[in-house]
C-alpha cells in the first residue's frame, strides 16, 4: 500500500502502560506520514485533544485518573471527532 496517498495521519495512543505504547509506536514507526502523540491517562489525552488534531486514537479501556469509557463519552461531545475512529 502506498500509504503517502492517505496524506499525514496523526494517531493519539491513550495508555498507562508504557510498553503498549511503544509497541504501537513500534509497529507503525517505518510508515513516514504517520504522527504520534502519547498520553498516559483520559485527562492527558483530553489535553492533548485540545491542542492538536487527531486523525485516530488508540484508547485503553481501564487507566488512571480518567478511564477510557469516560474520555470516549468527553471526546464525543466534541462535534469535530464526530467521524474520528477510536
Amino acid at each position: 500500500m502506498k500509504w503517502e496517498a492517505l496524506g499525514d495521519i496523526t494517531v493519539l495512543i491513550a495508555d498507562d502502560d508504557a510498553f503498549n505504547r511503544q509497541l504501537v509506536v513500534s509497529l507503525l514507526y517505518k510508515i513516514p506520514t504517520i504522527h504520534f502523540l502519547e498520553a498516559e491517562d483520559g485527562v492527558e489525552a483530553l489535553e492533548l485533544l485540545s491542542q492538536n488534531s487527531v486523525d485516530m486514537i488508540l484508547l485503553d479501556l481501564h487507566m488512571p485518573k480518567m478511564d477510557g469509557y469516560d474520555t470516549i463519552r468527553e471526546i464525543r461531545q466534541e462535534a469535530k471527532y464526530d467521524f474520528t475512529p477510536i
